[in-house]
Order: C-alpha cells, then sequence, then structure tokens
C-alpha cells in the first residue's frame, strides 16, 4: 500500500496523582493523565486525530499486562488532546504501565518527549509512556522506518542488452484499473479459450455481467473481492448461449514477436518512472525487505507477459539509523543463491546493491529474462530445459537514486506493499491488482522451442496470491525454489 508521510510530534505530559476519599483507608484512585499535542510534518497542529490512553497492569513475574482502563480523545483545533483515566488503587494495587497510542490511519510516527511523572516513585516504579511509532500494517516495524529502510537499501540496476533491455516498471504500465481488465470466455468441458473480450464490452453479454458481478459497476472502481474465475450461463459476445467459465485478466498489448516494439515508446520516453515494490516481513530474527520488480513481459527463454521478480534482503534491525545488511538472497528461474556482504556488488556504498538483470540464452543474446542476479557472467543450467544463461550487463544502468522520488503517497518509485489485507480498497481502488489473483497477461504465449514445462508461458498471478510456489514472507530457498550453489560460469 501507499504510505502516507506525516510525521507526528507528540508532548505528552503524564501525570499519576492520588486522590482521597471518604472510603476506607485501603482505598483510593489513581489518576493518569497525559496531555497530546500533534504536528504535521510543517509543524502545523493537526485536529480530529484520534489518540488512546491505556493504563495496564503488570502481573507476575513474567510481566504480563492486561488492559484495565482505556479512554480515547481527539485532537482539537490546535491539535491538542486532553485524556484522563481513574483507577481504583484498592482493585488494582499491581504496578501499572501507561502508554499513549496514535489510532488515526494515515500518521506514521510519533515521538513522546518532555515526559515526566509527580507519583510516588516507590509505588508505582513501573509507570511510563511508551515511545509511540504507528505501525498501520502491523508487522512489528515502525511505518516511518519502512519508508527509510527501503530507501537506504533500495538496488541498482544492471539491464542486460543494449536496445532490447526492459526496465522495472510500475504496474500501471500494463493496465490495471478496472477497465483495463480482459475477460476470457473459456469452454466448460476442456477449459480452451473461445474469445478473449475487454471488460468494457460486458454489455454484450446476455445478460450483462454487470448484472451478476457487483464490481464491475462500482463508481469507484474497486475490483479487489473479484473472483479469478467464475461460471456463466448465458451468451457471450457472438457465441451460442451456452454454459461458460470466464477468467479475468490484464493484457500487455501485441504478442511474444511485437513486445519489444511496443515497449520501445517507453524506453525512449520513460512515460512511467521507474518504480520497485517493497514488502516487509520479519522471520527467523531477521528484519527482511522484499524488493518486487514488475516487467510488462518477458521475452527469455520462456516467453509471457508480465513478469514479476524479487530479491530479499535481510537486516539485523528495524532502525534505519543502525541496521545493517546481513545477506542478500537473489531469485532467478525458480532457483536461488545468498551473497554475503563481503560477496555483494554495491552501487558506491554498502547499503545499495546490484541486481543484475538477466539475460540472453544460447538461441539470442538479445532476449532479455528479467532474472535477477547478483553478478553479470554466464549463468549454467539455470532455466527451463537446463539451458545457461548470459547476463552481460550491456543495457542501461538504472541507479537507486531513480527511485528515490521523495512520494510514499503515488504509484511510482518505492511503492510500499503491506499484506493483502491492511489496504482499504474502496480509500484505494488503485490498487485493487493487489487483492486479486488475475494473470499479469495472457495464457500460452508464443514460444518456438519445444521441451517448456506446463505453464511455463503462462502470465503469472501477482506476488502476494501466487496459487503455488508462492515465496511471499519467506526466505530462501523454499516452495520450488533450488538452491543455486556456484558461480557465473563455474
Amino acid at each position: 500500500m501507499r504510505k502516507l508521510t506525516f510525521i507526528l510530534s507528540i508532548l505528552c505530559v503524564l501525570s499519576v496523582s492520588l486522590r482521597t476519599s471518604s472510603a476506607p483507608p485501603q482505598w483510593f484512585e489513581v489518576e493518569y493523565h497525559a496531555y497530546v499535542e500533534v504536528f504535521d510534518l510543517d509543524n502545523n497542529p493537526v485536529s480530529g486525530v484520534a489518540v488512546k490512553l491505556t493504563v495496564d497492569a503488570v502481573i507476575g513475574d513474567e510481566e504480563r499486562y492486561s488492559v484495565i482502563r482505556t479512554c480515547t480523545g481527539y485532537t482539537n483545533s490546535n491539535g491538542y488532546v486532553s485524556l484522563t483515566c481513574y483507577i481504583d488503587y484498592y482493585d488494582y494495587p499491581q504496578m501499572n504501565c501507561m502508554f499513549v497510542d496514535v489510532i488515526e490511519p494515515g500518521y506514521t510516527h510519533a515521538i513522546a518527549t518532555g515526559v515526566y511523572s509527580t507519583m510516588s516513585r516507590t509505588l508505582y516504579s513501573d509507570i511510563w509512556i511508551m515511545p509511540i511509532h504507528a505501525d498501520e500494517d502491523e508487522n512489528s516495524i515502525p511505518d516511518i522506518w519502512e519508508q527509510e529502510l527501503a530507501e537506504k537499501f533500495c538496488p541498482s540496476f544492471d539491464l542486460h542488452h543494449s536496445t532490447r533491455w526492459i526496465a522495472p516498471e510500475p504496474v500501471e504500465c500494463m493496465g490495471v484499473a478496472r477497465d483495463d481488465i480482459k475477460v476470457y470466455v473459456r469452454n466448460v468441458y476442456n477449459g480452451g479459450i473461445e474469445a478473449d473480450i475487454p471488460i468494457t464490452n460486458q454489455n454484450q453479454f446476455d445478460p450483462p455481467l454487470s448484472s451478476i458481478y457487483e464490481w464491475i459497476n462500482r463508481s469507484n472502481g474497486n475490483y479487489s473481492d473479484a473472483a479469478v474465475s467464475l461460471e456463466y450461463t448465458g451468451r457471450p459476445p457472438g457465441m451460442a448461449r451456452g454454459y461458460y467459465y470466464l477468467s479475468f485478466h490484464f493484457d500487455y498489448p501485441g504478442v511474444a514477436s511485437t513486445w519489444s516494439q511496443n515497449y520501445q515508446s517507453e524506453r525512449v520516453a520513460n512515460n512511467f518512472a521507474h518504480t520497485i515494490y517493497a514488502h516487509f516481513f520479519q522471520k527467523d530474527g531477521y528484519t527482511v525487505i522484499q524488493y518486487w520488480i514488475f516487467y510488462p513481459y518477458n521475452d527469455g527463454f520462456n516467453n509471457h507477459e508480465g513478469d514479476w521478480e524479487h530479491i530479499n534482503v535481510a537486516l539485523d534491525g528495524s532502525n534505519p539509523a543502525n541496521s545493517n545488511i546481513v545477506f542478500i538472497d537473489y531469485y532467478f528461474h525458480h532457483k536461488t543463491c545468498r551473497r554475503y556482504p563481503y560477496e555483494i556488488e554495491f552501487d558506491g556504498s554498502s547499503t545499495h546493491p546490484y541486481i543484475r538483470v538477466g539475460g540472453g540464452d544460447v538461441y539470442n543474446e538479445s532476449d532479455a529474462s528479467g532474472a535477477s542476479y547478483p553478478h553479470l557472467g554466464w549463468w549454467r543450467n539455470v532455466g527451463s530445459a537446463s539451458y545457461d544463461e548470459h547476463v552481460s550487463g550491456n543495457g542501461p544502468n538504472i541507479s537507486y537514486t531513480e527511485f528515490l522520488d521523495g512520494d510514499f503517497t503515488d504509484n511510482t518509485g518505492i511503492v510500499i506493499l503491506p499484506e493483502r489485507d491492511k489496504i482499504d480498497y474502496n480509500v484505494h481502488p488503485e490498487m485493487s491488482w493487489f487483492n486479486v489473483g488475475f494473470l499479469f497477461g495472457e495464457v500460452n504465449s508464443d514460444w518456438p522451442l519445444v521441451g517448456l514445462p506446463a505453464g511455463g508461458n503462462d502470465a503469472p498471478q501477482g506476488p502476494a496470491v501466487r496459487d503455488s510456489e508462492s515465496i511471499w514472507n519467506k526466505l530462501g530457498h523454499c516452495d520450488g525454489y533450488d538452491y543455486y550453489p556456484w558461480y557465473p560460469g563455474s
């Protein structure tokens, strides 16, 4: 999801006071108070931001936390909110902790400063306020850190061929709005494709598809809940009335023999800014940035429209101020190899690794597979039918700086992808492509050679919804990715 870039500067004044009462001497009431001030990046106060104060009881030696009081307020026109909770000490004599959370979506960071308390340090030694770091996608990595990490470790690219190279593109280069979708009409008996019809012609079906599938006519264009394949009884355009399967997909113009020609205008004009997608997860004690790269087609050894490639950058921590690369997993043709910092080729510093983009083969040096390699050279026995791939680096160099547009609210540059269920697709219908299982292109693209595994020239699904061999949130060799132990040419 596109990350919004507001920063919250929080000034919290905490007070804990004891209020006297006519109750028995063992009873008294404790007041927990937080004074919060919220600003945006330009130090302007922000109103209407929800802020929650939580008081927890610390239970047992293992220091488990149990919520005993919460209260929520909203910042006023001056950006201020005052929050107060009252706790009966007689009922909750344990040591307590005090937390303040900014729960308004869209804000990415908060800093607690000027904190003090008037409570007795002896009696309430564990009352404190937690520094606030919003984590909207709930992956235990503060959102503002995700942005900084994605920039700090963004890779550079060496493309393969001098004239037929393909660059990392936003998915919009293919066309992923609702009106860009196409519909395969399939034979119900053998699954064969009988027609491929633009969704904009859905009224030519009898009955129209929009009368059956509500998402087709939504005013905001949200199709995030659309099924990949559907059963249909009716009459598709120009066909007999009957029972069919429909499957939805995206499409890149042309066929294998014309893809490169159709892409030429993008090579010349760069109509779509270079884009890389960053997804964060934690695994085996590492913070991992899974950089996903989209190419509109792959005319390498196995031709297919749409191509999702990736690398994993494993870090020793989440704080961009002091995190470092532990290793990088490079993925290519159902194989992966791991490189450690002393083996990684960097672009000028120790934080921006090179991706050497594949690559031609013995049949055609000008092909471009899009695979992500750590080094230039001939990579032996890597692809279908055990072919060798040449990674030359003879194409353009794309520096990591070209991805650092400073805007995490657009669809280009660096785009951060959370888990699919962390996006409100009514707010961000342009991200619907991320949640559906549509193919990023056509099936059964032209392929001139024999020996290709079934489906090897079909377009892929998106990175988070692949129906098999999914490596979303995974490290190393897994789900069909074999470990590749050699260096090029060995």
